[in-house]
């Protein structure tokens, strides 16, 4: 398998794709691979969003921002812009109670 020196290169010519189509492994094994030689982008993974960013994107899904765009202005996947747009991740409570409800209850005394 790769060392770190030829991951570093193949990390400056070619996307993390390329690099595992051409090694016939999954992206998942890649990302293991540079994790554990230390090669992770800062601000990659966890942190990069929050709770703020997250309403902010809805917001943007709404304004007819595609997914692509988003990934691109916030810095991560269109992956992670579909979990947030579909509230499964940085979930928001949108069940609030409002209105009136017809409800029976049938006591008998």
């Amino acid at each position: 398998m790769l060392n770190k020196e030829e991951l570093k290169e193949m990390l400056s010519n070619f996307t993390k794709e390329e690099i595992a189509l051409n090694y016939n492994i999954s992206q998942s094994t890649l990302s293991r691979l540079l994790k554990k030689h230390n090669l992770t982008k800062e601000g990659y993974g966890a942190n990069k969003l929050n709770f703020e960013k997250a309403d902010e994107i809805r917001a943007f899904y709404k304004n007819n921002k595609t997914q692509k765009e988003l990934s691109e202005m916030f810095g991560v996947s269109q992956p992670t812009i579909h979990k947030v747009v579909n509230n499964l991740i940085y979930k928001t409570n949108s069940s609030k109670l409002s209105g009136e409800a017809d409800v029976k209850v049938n006591y008998k005394y």
